[in-house]
């Protein structure tokens, strides 16, 4: 059965705004089943984005229409994870499936629960609120690393950028060890060793020529044994192989090239191996926060989530959230309560982190300036000991980082550009089983990580009975 239009039910004005309230999230197709496709969403007045224009839908001198709006661009929904991946996650015993993990009391034993994989994955049916116009539907991973790419594309660094540089040699080992990925560097590794084996048979072979060494009836052959004697050198057993052949006894020269030949190559091993060490320490990406920032009249609303919930903690959490306004002045937003620090967090529930909305908070109404971007940063250890760290930043529509050029790579990859979802608040995540015979006993819905529902603003108190002189 067909409902009431996504418009018709949270408030969406499928017109241009009558009042010409300025549009933040407008450039930006809803991504929601459930919400309406359109880009007209009027912000409520006490939204921070929400400013008086002038109306220029018509020219002063005849009165027509002006030009037609440029569409927003249509973002699709993010790839699904496929059957092949799923099946390969299950049989490494990581998460894999979406389904709904039934009610305790509908299991069949006490000790196994049941998945219904027939469930929605949207999981759509159970709302609390009527979806956000530009709430996605599923968490994109892309979204962060498109992010600190077009960050770093943004700016064009002029001058001398080698006066930059206090050591080539750590410029290097950094290329090598961070920028590169693994794969291009073992093949520099296998590069390097057949260059060093082809330069030292080249070496040889010339050597024997002018010595007239050489017992071999061409120079193919003088070139092969060579090779193999090369060969040998980097520890290959060519013997079983070629077969054992007996040979000259190699001059003093001879000697001494097998011999730096053979003391480059443990030296490139070790290289190598220390390279692929410092690789493998790089701490583990363990948490993530959601593609979008909520806002509305109470908080500014932030999820993390930890990525391997089953065996992963997080000790000694410190965040810093900030913002940057159009004048381009950073300010500090402290979170609700001052609890900047955590002791701890694990398991499989998102954390909310909020900043209140009050006179004192940059994001209140009453400032003058509006918002560019926010953005926050995460420094913890996890249950290993290693270290956590992690950032993001969402941008305002109207920031400079959102114009056409910024978030070109974005549109050629269908990916949406992390944004702040004014008017909004999270969909609800938790859920208690009312009777649980044994744990669990709190259900999490993944899938609500990211979706964002409509924030009502507040109601209006009603005004106070007071003595007659009061105005």
């Amino acid at each position: 059965m067909k409902g009431p239009p996504a418009a018709a039910k949270i408030g969406i004005s499928t017109s241009s705004s009558p009042t010409g309230v300025s549009q933040p999230d407008e450039i930006f197709e809803p991504l929601s089943p459930m919400a309406n496709q359109t880009n007209s969403t009027k912000l409520p007045s006490w939204s921070p984005q929400a400013s008086p224009k002038a109306d220029d839908d018509k020219t002063p001198e005849s009165g027509s229409p002006g030009p037609a709006p440029t569409p927003p661009h249509v973002y699709p929904d993010i790839l699904p994870v496929s059957s092949r991946t799923r099946w390969l996650r299950r049989m490494l015993g990581l998460n894999y499936n979406y389904g709904k993990l039934l009610h305790p009391k509908e299991w069949s034993s006490p000790s196994k629960p049941i998945y219904d994989e027939a469930v929605d994955p949207l999981n759509l049916s159970e709302t609390s609120g009527e979806a956000h116009p530009n709430s996605r539907t599923f968490f994109d991973t892309r979204v962060e690393p498109l992010e600190t790419q077009m960050w770093d594309d943004f700016f064009q660094p002029q001058g001398d950028q080698a006066r930059l540089s206090f050591s080539l040699f750590e410029d290097i080992w950094h290329l090598l060890t961070v920028d590169l990925p693994l794969m291009k560097v073992l093949l520099i590794e296998i590069a390097i060793e057949v260059f060093l084996i082809l330069t030292t048979t080249i070496l040889l072979t010339l050597l024997s020529l002018a010595t007239g060494q050489n017992t071999h009836e061409t120079t193919a052959e003088l070139f092969i044994f060579k090779l193999l004697l090369s060969l040998s050198t980097v520890r290959l057993s060519t013997d079983s192989v070629w077969g054992w052949r007996e040979g000259p006894i190699s001059p003093p020269i001879e000697v001494i090239l097998l011999s730096l030949h053979s003391w480059l190559h443990w030296l490139l091993l070790n290289i190598a191996s220390a390279i692929v060490v410092a690789r493998a320490m790089r701490p583990l990406k363990q948490v993530t926060f959601t593609n979008d920032c909520v806002l509305d009249h109470q908080f500014l609303n932030i999820r993390l989530q930890i990525l391997r919930f089953k065996t992963v903690g997080l000790k000694n959490l410190n965040i810093s959230l900030s913002c940057t306004l159009k004048n381009g002045v950073f300010y500090d937003l402290p979170l609700t309560n001052g609890m900047n620090k955590i002791a701890a967090w694990r398991g499989a529930g998102p954390m909310n982190i909020k900043h209140e909305i009050n006179e004192d908070s940059p994001l209140h109404p009453s400032k003058k300036h509006g918002i560019n971007l926010i953005r926050i940063s995460l420094q913890a250890t996890d249950t290993s000991g290693l270290p956590v760290n992690e950032t993001m930043t969402w941008y305002d529509s109207s920031s400079i980082f959102q114009g056409d050029g910024a978030v070109k790579m974005f549109r050629d990859k269908g990916v949406r550009p992390p944004q702040i979802l004014y008017g909004a608040k999270w969909r609800d995540a938790y859920s208690f089983f009312n009777d649980f015979p044994h744990l669990p006993a709190l259900s999490v819905d993944l899938n609500n990580f990211t979706r964002a529902v409509v924030s009502e603003p507040p109601k209006p108190e009603p005004p106070s009975q007071g003595d007659d002189n009061n105005v």
